[in-house]
């Protein structure tokens, strides 16, 4: 997914976040749907840093992204602008 590698993750939060993995359903704070496609990101208040990756316009599935109450910073990617079910 690229995102990870674009936050800073203290607690470990992300830790299983293994981009060789066939399949992120199996990683905490994703959400997936019943075909397998990643329909959410939900890390609120977990202490996250730094920026929400481009990569991001990747999840063209995705309906939810909770990240309030982390600490991340910058400019949103311009290709969540184009993530239609979020």
């Amino acid at each position: 997914m690229g995102i990870k590698s674009f936050l800073v993750d203290p607690n470990g939060v992300l830790e299983n976040w293994d981009e060789a993995s066939p399949d992120p359903c199996t990683w905490s704070m994703v959400t997936c749907s019943a075909d397998g496609q990643v329909i959410g990101l939900g890390a609120p208040s977990q202490g996250l840093s730094g920026v929400l990756a481009p990569s991001i316009g990747n999840l063209t599935n995705i309906q939810t992204v909770l990240l309030q109450d982390n600490n991340t910073s910058g400019n949103i990617p311009s290709e969540i602008g184009k993530l239609s079910k979020l």
